[in-house]
């Protein structure tokens, strides 16, 4: 079946935060538009905020020097975040699909997401499986682990079961297509693209500065990976009097020595309003993206490559699927990225970056500029909106089916 017409697509994400924004609220903007398609979300709440358990809470105030109290906290705790599936509510949902030629769904391991998606299937459209982690394998560092473990129902239930209802499945990288194919036969990748006016909006310039600036940002799921770094800042910031540890993350134990050193200057998450402008003031010289080599990491995508070439910083990076296998293979070792393995590769490569700043800058405008042409969803949306009409056309040419309209389906 084709249309004589945009696409029409229904996008549900089931996350107000940074990975409904990428692989929901920025698609679909972009696809409208450049014409490409016309495309529907569930509101996105920006100023949303995640539930604060006590011990985390009491981590900030420690972080911060202050004293933790129950009054406080409390007060924080109720700035739940809002959920897309009650606020608007199922109502909104059940209209957009019946409006909807097609309809994407993210990952959402639970029974009602599940049932959900099967009553969507009863339409006769494409139902879209959007999932952006290798959940099947989560390693034990990654708080995730105790909901994501073999045998529980995240995993081996309902994630699963959202593989088997689903007619298309998108990912975000090669490695995840290559890791899902034993659940899913029609995979598409569908990489990560910023947004450049959300990303390059004429924010300003960061402050100028005579230190050399390392560093990144990191969640808490992203510890195990610092590991790599441990015995490196150290030694790096010895032999380098001029170079600052910019973190935007809890501070892990080992690096409270340099936080109170003053050679480590930690930097809390922004709402997401202006998290690219808070990003981008910081000012950055040498990205850090350290990842260990596991099934989990192989899956994962190169945001943080993306985010760093955006600001004109140089990235150093381990060397596994997520970034010397990135969906646009454009990623190429000492020309818009370095990459280190060991503990001596990461302690050479800072050192070749800090010292010779020509190499420091070649590297980094290589990689902003490889950024801009290939990861822009100005530039590459049509990727998106290319394998969303080929699903559309596949769909009716192998089932053979018409879609429900709004009018049979009040009669049932």
């Amino acid at each position: 079946m084709k249309l004589e017409r945009k696409l029409k697509i229904f996008m549900i994400h089931t996350q107000n935060s940074g990975v409904g924004m990428w692989r929901t609220i920025h698609p679909a903007k972009w696809l409208n538009k450049l014409g490409l398609a016309e495309v529907r979300t569930l509101p996105f709440y920006w100023r949303s905020h995640n539930e604060l358990s006590w011990a985390q809470y009491q981590k900030d105030c420690e972080d911060k020097g202050k004293t933790p109290t129950p009054e406080e906290h409390q007060k924080l705790f109720k700035r739940r975040p809002k959920d897309a599936f009650n606020e608007p509510g199922f109502k909104t949902i059940e209209d957009l699909c019946l409006w909807a030629d097609m309809i994407v769904v993210m990952r959402r391991d639970m029974k009602a997401h599940v049932a959900m998606m099967m009553a969507m299937k009863d339409l006769n459209k494409p139902v879209v499986f959007e999932t952006d982690d290798f959940v099947h394998y989560v390693p034990p560092y990654n708080p995730g682990a105790r909901f994501y473990t073999p045998g529980s129902e995240q995993t081996d239930v309902w994630s699963s079961m959202q593989f088997n209802v689903a007619d298309y499945v998108q990912v975000t990288t090669p490695g995840m297509k290559q890791y899902y194919t034993q659940l899913h036969q029609k995979i598409y990748v569908l990489p990560n693209l910023y947004d450049p006016e959300y990303w390059i909006d004429n924010y300003p310039e960061p402050k100028p500065h005579d230190e050399i600036r390392i560093g990144g940002w990191f969640a808490n799921a992203h510890w195990g990976n610092l590991r790599k770094l441990k015995d490196v800042i150290t030694p790096i910031l010895d032999k380098y009097p001029n170079v600052k540890f910019h973190l935007l993350t809890q501070v892990p134990d080992w690096w409270y020595g340099e936080q109170k050193k003053g050679r480590l200057v930690v930097h809390k998450f922004h709402n997401l309003a202006n998290y690219a402008e808070y990003i981008k003031s910081i000012g950055l010289d040498i990205g850090l993206a350290p990842l260990l080599d596991n099934h989990f990491n192989r899956c994962k995508s190169n945001i943080r490559w993306i985010e760093y070439s955006i600001n004109h910083a140089a990235t150093v990076a381990s060397p596994i699927w997520a970034y010397n296998r990135d969906p646009q293979g454009i990623a190429k070792d000492r020309e818009n990225i370095m990459f280190a393995k060991e503990k001596e590769d990461w302690i050479r490569i800072l050192s070749e970056l800090i010292e010779n700043e020509t190499l420091r800058k070649k590297i980094a405008d290589q990689a902003h500029k490889d950024v801009v042409k290939y990861y822009s969803l100005e530039n590459n949306v049509k990727i998106w909106a290319d394998a969303y009409n080929e699903m559309y056309q596949d769909f009716y040419s192998t089932n053979k089916v018409a879609p429900k309209n709004a009018f049979e389906l009040q009669k049932v």
